[in-house]
């Protein structure tokens, strides 16, 4: 892996990865699948290609199938929210941005499926918003 190294896990340390290079297609996601697998109004995810994500601890995540196509991995002591992969890319990995050691390195670009947003949660940025799926998707 070369360029950037951006290192993350689980709260209890459990699963622990390395993402190399910069990550594409960042922003905040308000679907109702996010804010239920993570219990907040909305996440970041930052899409790798995977032959730029590799697992670094012995222990992997655990994997729900949210969708018919979408594969969410997750710590199964803890149970953080770490990345996701959707069946229809399967050249990327999304990796919740929050799970990075240092997410402040890496900034959101765009709001997706604002439709889904809660009403009490107010967006205070000007960045571009999408009803359904971003830019990207």
């Amino acid at each position: 892996m070369t360029g950037a190294i951006h290192r993350g896990g689980c709260q209890c340390g459990a699963v622990r990865f390395v993402a190399s290079g910069q990550a594409s297609n960042v922003g905040y996601c308000h679907c109702r699948i996010c804010q239920r697998t993570t219990g907040a109004p909305v996440t970041v995810w930052g899409d790798w290609d995977v032959q730029r994500f590799r697992f670094t601890s012995k222990q992997h995540p655990r994997v729900f199938a949210s969708s018919a196509h979408g594969r969410r991995w997750f710590c199964e002591q803890c149970g953080a929210s770490i990345g996701y992969m959707d069946e229809r890319a399967p050249r990327i990995v999304e990796i919740n941005i929050l799970a990075l050691d240092d997410p402040g390195e890496i900034a959101p670009s765009h709001h997706s499926w604002t439709a889904s947003s809660v009403s009490w949660f107010e967006i205070a940025d000007r960045l571009p918003r999408h009803e359904e799926d971003g830019p990207a998707g």
